[in-house]
């Protein structure tokens, strides 16, 4: 099972990575979608993304966001939005999610960037606000939320992603079979409910379309890892 890192993300993060992600794995599936979310501490004014926008252009350079660390999804969607939107926020990597949670619930940082099962209780609680989902559809899960798509920023669309990937020699009948089982087991009752019960919304794509968008995924991020300069190594 691959995410966004591992087949999109690290070899344009990391001078050298151990495979290739396009000339060493045959695409399967794309098997679901879980979004990101742009969170706030309730102390913060902003009730929407574009409040959120017309803070940070009004305190240039001072709102801090934290992520679970330099070169996550988290991080690079906000980069994304930053430079869609024409602002400026200071990011503030954690080593995890977990870690960062408290503090944007503390207020010492005023917003996160979260999948949305992640702080969803801490969200009914009314301990954080969520802003909109970075997916281009509205979630199945919190359809009330808006898409960052719909709020000013067309187009947009980062999400936590799980897929199927077999190594590339493996015979285009066994992916086919893999392919149909998975299929399958996806329309499967128990399967349904255990994935909507993670946040996630089922996809099941075909292996084309999986590779189409792996490649689509690849080239957004590594043209948003070149445009912010972001580094790790």
């Amino acid at each position: 099972m691959a995410t966004p890192p591992e087949v999109a993300v690290n070899h344009h993060l990391y001078s050298k990575v151990s495979y290739n992600p396009e000339r060493d794995f045959a695409p399967i599936t794309l098997v679901a979608i879980t979004p990101l979310v742009i969170a706030v501490h309730p102390g913060v004014s902003a009730r929407s993304i574009q409040e959120l926008v017309a803070l940070a252009k009004a305190k240039p350079g001072t709102l801090g966001f934290a992520t679970p660390g330099t070169g996550s999804t988290q991080h690079l969607s906000a980069e994304m939005l930053t430079a869609a939107a024409g602002i400026q926020l200071v990011h503030i990597p954690y080593k995890g999610a977990g870690q960062s949670i408290p503090d944007v619930m503390g207020g010492q940082v005023p917003v996160g960037i979260y999948g949305l099962l992640t702080i969803s209780q801490q969200a009914k609680a009314g301990k954080l606000r969520i802003l909109a989902v970075t997916t281009l559809k509205r979630s199945s899960a919190a359809p009330d939320l808006p898409t960052l798509a719909e709020s000013g920023f067309p187009g947009f669309d980062t999400s936590l992603w799980f897929g199927l990937l077999a190594p590339a020699a493996t015979p285009k009948g066994v992916i086919g079979r893999v392919h149909a089982e998975v299929l399958r087991a996806l329309k499967l009752p128990e399967v349904v409910e255990r994935i909507a019960s993670q946040g996630a919304d089922i996809v099941g794509s075909s292996p084309a379309e999986f590779a189409a968008f792996i490649a689509s995924e690849s080239a957004k991020y590594a043209r948003i890892i070149k445009q912010a300069g972001v580094k790790v190594d």
